[in-house]
């Protein structure tokens, strides 16, 4: 969900996150949408709230990286070692984005292994980590994450406010939650009602035994 403000989020999601701790995994959530789990990354306050409530100011990063991923042939070490040897070209004068179109295996290959603009929170907590530590135009040492192993080159850095991107989110959320809400409890009131009926008509359908 990226990081986000606790306003404009539905109670359920609030009131279980709102005492889990960073790193956590909140209870499980049921809402009119489904169930949810709700994993806490990180904690802090809002980079930058504006003086008009219209505001929210966050810095996204520009950024590329490669990544060699880990699978049932290609082992940590070796994953490890194959994104050694491209840093070591790189070093050597190669061009990051050739490297990445001919031997990245994330989706960003194509183009270089350009991600475009990343809001915080956006990517998983490892590479963020290491991402928010270079200066623009430096390259990272490898980055190990659950996906596999990262170079990440660092472009830029900018100031946005993401307000009005926000404020559509939070519209697309209310109207998706009052179109679900009404349908799953018509569906929620059918199965048991159904389940009723089943259990009527045959007493040991639920009860798991073996006939």
């Amino acid at each position: 969900m990226g990081a986000r403000p606790l306003e404009g989020w539905p109670d359920v999601f609030v009131s279980a996150v709102q005492n889990t701790s960073a790193g956590q995994v909140a209870e499980l959530v049921q809402s009119g949408a489904g169930y949810h789990i709700l994993k806490v990354l990180q904690r802090g306050q809002s980079q930058g709230l504006g003086e008009s409530e219209n505001e929210m100011i966050v810095t996204q990063t520009r950024a590329h990286h490669i990544l060699i991923k880990l699978d049932k042939i290609t082992s940590d070490d070796q994953a490890r070692m194959r994104i050694e040897q491209l840093a070591a070209r790189i070093r050597a004068g190669e061009p990051f984005e050739d490297l990445a179109r001919a031997y990245s295996d994330d989706a960003s290959a194509p183009q270089g292994g350009d991600l475009g603009w990343l809001n915080p929170g956006e990517t998983v907590p490892a590479f963020e980590e290491a991402m928010d530590a270079l200066a623009p135009g430096q390259i990272s040492g490898p980055v190990r994450s659950q996906f596999g192993w990262h170079l990440i080159r660092v472009d830029e850095h900018r100031e946005r406010n993401v307000g009005d991107e926000y404020r559509r989110m939070q519209a697309r959320q209310m109207l998706l939650q009052q179109r679900v809400e009404p349908a799953f409890d018509d569906w929620f009131s059918q199965v048991r009602s159904q389940a009723f009926i089943d259990n009527r008509i045959d007493p040991q359908a639920s009860s798991g035994r073996r006939r």
